[in-house]
């Protein structure tokens, strides 16, 4: 994980979790502009473009499995996004997996940017 990306993510968790107590409708979305690239985190799903096939989405859902006590994907529109319920992580383990995600399957570099937005859906 690039330093300084963790320590962005884990500190709008942080803001997102804490949110949560107060409006469990709330939904943070990391984005690499300009857009195609992004990933939303929800109170109990993690929804992230895809703009890969349906086995490689089965694969990326054994591999969150393996680290997450629940994961299941529960929508997939190949080509556009994939939808994993899932229990909520710590901030820290839930950073790591984004910022992973971002780096093993987007394949962007460790020093790559991305935009947030904390909001209601």
């Amino acid at each position: 994980m690039g330093i300084l990306q963790g320590t962005k993510i884990r500190e709008i968790l942080e803001e997102f979790y804490a949110g949560l107590a107060d409006n469990p409708d709330l939904c943070v979305t990391f984005g690499i502009p300009p857009g195609d690239i992004w990933i939303q985190v929800v109170r109990d799903a993690l929804n992230m473009a895809w703009p890969f096939d349906q086995a490689a989405a089965a694969q990326l859902e054994k591999k969150l499995a393996a680290r997450l006590s629940h994961c299941q994907m529960i929508s997939l529109d190949v080509g556009v996004f994939v939808t994993f319920e899932i229990e909520r992580p710590s901030v820290i383990q839930m950073a790591d997996i984004l910022d992973g995600l971002f780096t093993d399957v987007y394949k962007l570099s460790h020093d790559y940017q991305f935009e947030s937005d904390i909001d209601s859906l």
